[in-house]
């Protein structure tokens, strides 16, 4: 049963259910599977506490001020209003959009909704989560695939499919990751375009190029991935001269009889700008997907998922970080604070340091009790900053801008906080200091 179906039956609308389990930060894998089908925990959970979830989406849709929601969960106001400071939430009147709900100010303030995880907390504990953060995202991306997973969309209300999906976002964000990710949901093959075949080769003595090469893995119910296009659109061919004419031609082939022959072209970049600007029309790269850097409760989460990957039971590793409490979300949070603007390749980084550092250590003493101190986590936090350089900050600067503009209502709250990790690093200007001698009083001032 898809969400759109479950929600009809349920009597709570999919957006609301959508926000619930992004606000209540549920794991998606445990509330939908990969071909969007509820899965049978979700279905239960919400079915028993079906009273709950109509409240939910009632209390979403009432615009609120923070005295009101104080009164209703019982919380200090002060408290509340400082859960309520993005302006993106805030109507002129002081009241508040449907994007928060009370029961989620509550969650954050400490209130007990322990009742919720219990649908799902056993098979968190034996097994890896399948999906971390990035619910906003997920959602995002689901909708925008809708069609090919919902054939009513098509039949029903003519949604066409997008001809093609453009991922965007700073090195090291994920979009590799999400192209899988989009294979995985509307159920084709990812297969990833070799740039090595853009210049002319020889296969079987035939002298071939590119158009032959995609036109060979172009299979039905297939997704090209084009990682990197902005690059790939102006990489030197042997001569010296630019490849953007030959790739071009072949996304716009493909692009054309890919409906019929449901192929889907996916393609990464960096810039927006550095795309020709012909591929953003109509029937070409109709949908831009941007893939942000995780953000704070994100890169906690993502530190413990790469520590606990692969580890089984009465792994060395496994029994250091419970001998710490490290293996929990809580432990990582204050480094995850001071980890700004990390991708997720530098929190990749971060637990490679950090794991060969505890192997060390663990063979020097021979015990698991070994502590994982704030000073240690800030120098390996440095060591895995190599990677954060003024060229990866010009790119999220950049990234910040094309989001705003092309997703800013999708995504205020990321983009606020986005904003505000990048504006640390921005430089500060320096008063200049005056040429030539003090007026009288200035060295008093300054005494």
């Amino acid at each position: 049963m898809t969400l759109t179906e479950f929600s009809t039956q349920l009597g709570v609308s999919e957006e609301a259910l959508k926000r619930f389990m992004q606000e209540f930060q549920l794991d998606i894998s445990e509330c939908l599977h990969p071909d969007q089908q509820v899965t049978d925990d979700f279905i239960r959970f919400a079915t028993e506490h079906k009273d709950f979830l109509q409240q939910y989406e009632a209390d979403l849709l009432e615009k609120k001020t923070a005295d009101e929601i104080s009164e209703k969960i019982g919380k200090p106001v002060e408290e509340v209003s400082e859960e309520l400071k993005t302006p993106a939430n805030i109507f002129p009147n002081g009241r508040y959009r449907t994007s928060i709900s009370s029961y989620g100010i509550d969650r954050n303030l400490g209130g007990d909704y322990q009742f919720i995880y219990n649908y799902f907390d056993d098979k968190r504990r034996h097994k890896q989560r399948e999906f971390i953060g990035f619910r906003d995202l997920y959602f995002y991306a689901t909708d925008i695939l809708a069609p090919f997973t919902d054939a009513e969309m098509s039949a029903q209300w003519g949604i066409v499919r997008p001809a093609g999906i453009l991922l965007y976002g700073p090195h090291g964000a994920g979009k590799i990751f999400w192209a899988k990710k989009i294979a995985e949901i509307i159920g084709y093959e990812f297969v990833e375009v070799n740039k090595t075949y853009i210049t002319p080769y020889f296969d079987g003595g035939v002298r071939k190029d590119f158009r032959d090469y995609v036109a060979q893995i172009a299979k039905h119910k297939t997704l090209l991935f084009f990682e990197d296009l902005d690059k790939m659109l102006y990489r030197k061919t042997d001569d010296g001269s630019y490849n953007s004419e030959m790739v071009k031609d072949v996304l716009l082939q493909q692009m054309q009889k890919d409906l019929q022959e449901e192929v889907l072209i996916v393609g990464s970049c960096t810039f927006l700008n550095d795309v020709d600007e012909q591929l953003f029309a109509p029937g070409r790269f109709d949908e831009q997907i941007p893939v942000f850097p995780p953000n704070e409760n994100e890169r906690a989460e993502i530190v413990v998922k790469f520590l606990l990957d692969g580890l089984h039971e009465d792994s060395e590793l496994l029994k250091i970080l419970r001998w710490n409490g490290a293996d929990k979300q809580a432990f990582w949070e204050d480094a995850a604070a001071e980890m700004k603007l990390f991708s997720v390749t530098m929190l990749r980084d971060f637990t490679q340091i950090l794991k060969k550092r505890l192997r060390t250590r663990y063979y020097e003493i021979q015990s698991h009790e070994i502590e994982i101190t704030e000073k240690v986590v800030r120098v390996f936090t440095a060591d895995a900053a190599v990677k954060r350089t003024d060229a990866y900050l010009n790119e999220v600067s950049a990234f910040l801008k094309d989001a705003t503009k092309n997703s800013g209502e999708d995504f205020p709250e990321r983009i606020r906080a986005l904003s505000e990790e990048l504006d640390t690093f921005r430089a500060k200007e320096v008063p200049a200091r005056k040429i030539g001698f003090s007026t009288d009083g200035e060295d008093d001032e300054k005494s």
